[in-house]
């Protein structure tokens, strides 16, 4: 017989009950204990229409031995061209082999995207993403996407955001692959949910650029994705008792939400949406994310819940984005034993009493299923703007909160040039313009606007003036100087008046006698080293 009911978790205390206590769901045999989080995704079981309650056919089992077959169904979905295990050779003389590679023409532009699959059940480490970042800069291709089976750690994902690379991990990829398959798009629709996050940015806010030449930035792709979670309220209360005579009192409340993609993303919350967690609530941690700015998803998450759930809301969708519903793959059963174990592992602790023969004993509390309460056990759905960009050829995607505006990735707006080899970056450099010939989102330090014609131009497809210092296109400045073949432009570029050669600044000397512009084969030097004078040969004649 099963020791606890497969619909809400709760503990069987009648041997020959054929009806939960709880809430009354039929008693079946088919589980003798209540599941982990991580083997949830991997059950079988019958496919619900509910919102409450809606299973896929996708599991973590597909997830792992169809783990590429499922990055590519996706990318050609989005329109892409692949092919998988491809060796390019790389500007160092190896061949560097690509997990998928994915191509597709826009309006006439070959767009190149390297997948890296990583179908590691950890976390996905920073040296895995740099490997990639040597590879990408090898072969010479501009796009990269990197997809972990699990998580990446977040001094990963700031690596791969800091070199402009986008990044799916597992609830990602499973929710793309739901959206495809059970969930529903609409352009210019509306769907409704029973409870919501309502939708606080706009298409229009949501795709703004703070760049100097957003023309020259065009939209890929646009979705509003609507993410189911649970946030299940609790309450704990118990009185345990030593063998010494001592009660403890046991009491705790809160929230625990769950992710109803990825059930193994679980965190328990306060009343304000802050994380109970010591990972993120250490003075360590504290500093980090002060120092670099960093936004954990979780985080974000748990206070986009906080903020306010509305019942029976619409949403309604536009003519430029699509919306999309992605239905839950954990139903209110399962999130409730998922809940329970995590608050039972949360509150499991050690007490210390004296025995009669004063010596120091310990007892182990762990909370009972019927010490806690839980309430409110409900999907609730947040939405979360996708917005893909492209430029030249090289592409870019946004991730954005729709309630709160909370970016949870940009591509776009870090310039890729202030990385540090090997250690974490510690500050952010935002762009301010791409380049018009290769894409690429530059900081001021690492782009400039040509004077003439006003491109903005990176280091790389831009020639300095030597003189002045300013950066130009390349047809507009063709003069150099003909004593050290430094670029000049038009403003700085001097002509000798007697045998016509341009010169720069360095290079050119004024005749003592009638002031003309000569360059040193021109013109005589005379005195001493304190204080030289020059003529040049017509008037030395």
């Amino acid at each position: 017989m099963a020791r606890f009911c497969s619909q809400c978790g709760h503990p069987l205390t009648n041997s020959s009950a054929k009806f939960c206590e709880d809430c009354g769901c039929p008693i079946t045999s088919s589980e003798s204990a209540p599941l982990r989080p991580q083997a949830l995704l991997a059950k079988e079981g019958p496919a619900y229409d509910s919102e409450e309650c809606s299973y896929s056919s996708l599991t973590t089992r597909d997830l792992g031995s169809r783990f590429e077959a499922f990055v590519e169904e996706i990318l050609a979905y989005e329109g892409y061209k692949t092919q998988r295990n491809v060796r390019l050779p790389g500007s160092d003389g190896h061949l560097w082999e690509i997990d998928i590679l994915a191509t597709k023409n826009r309006d006439g532009i070959l767009i190149q995207k390297a997948v890296e699959c990583k179908n590691y059940s950890g976390a996905v480490g920073r040296e895995k993403v740099y490997y990639f970042c040597n590879r990408l800069k090898a072969t010479g291709i501009k796009n990269g996407l990197f997809v972990a089976y699990s998580r990446l750690t977040h001094d990963a994902r700031e690596v791969a955001e800091a070199n402009g690379i986008m990044v799916w991990e597992q609830d990602d990829l499973a929710m793309r692959i739901l959206g495809l398959r059970s969930g529903r798009s609409f352009l210019g629709q509306e769907e409704r949910f029973k409870h919501a996050v309502p939708q606080q940015v706009s298409f229009e806010e949501a795709r703004k650029l703070n760049l100097r030449n957003p023309e020259s930035v065009f939209i890929d792709s646009a979705r509003l994705v609507w993410k189911p979670y649970y946030r299940i309220g609790y309450r704990l209360r118990a009185d345990f008792r030593l063998p010494d005579g001592t009660v403890k009192k046991i009491n705790d409340n809160g929230f625990c939400v769950v992710n109803s993609i990825n059930p193994e993303e679980i965190f328990l919350q306060n009343e304000d949406g802050t994380i109970r967690d010591a990972s993120l609530t250490s003075g360590l941690g504290k500093l980090k994310r002060a120092f670099t700015g960093e936004v954990a998803e979780d985080a974000a998450i748990s206070k986009e819940l906080a903020k306010g759930i509305v019942n029976d809301y619409v949403a309604r969708g536009g003519t430029d984005f699509q919306l999309v519903k992605v239905n839950p793959l954990v139903n209110r059963g399962e999130a409730k034993r998922i809940a329970l174990l995590e608050i039972t592992e949360r509150n499991t602790q050690e007490f210390t009493f004296t025995t009669k023969k004063d010596d120091i004993g310990s007892k182990v509390y762990t909370p009972r299923n019927n010490d806690v309460f839980l309430s409110d056990i409900r999907p609730v759905f947040v939405p979360v703007w996708e917005i893909g960009f492209s430029s030249s050829g090289r592409s870019y995607s946004r991730r954005m909160l729709a309630g709160s505006g909370t970016v949870l990735e940009d591509t776009i707006d870090v310039c890729p040039n202030h990385m540090l080899k090997d250690i974490v970056k510690v500050q952010k450099k935002s762009t301010i313009a791409v380049c018009e010939v290769c894409g690429d989102a530059l900081c001021e330090k690492h782009i400039a606007q040509c004077p003439v014609c006003g491109r903005w131009l990176c280091e790389e497809h831009s020639q300095q003036c030597s003189s002045c210092g300013l950066r130009f296109c390349k047809e507009h400045l063709s003069n150099t100087c003909l004593v050290c073949n430094h670029a000049l432009c038009h403003a700085c570029v001097k002509t000798c008046r007697i045998c016509g050669k341009p010169l720069c600044d360095k290079h050119q000397v004024v005749c003592s006698i009638c002031s003309k512009i000569v360059c040193s084969d021109c013109s005589n030097i005379s005195g001493g080293l304190l204080r030289k004078t020059y003529t040049c040969k017509a008037c030395r004649r």
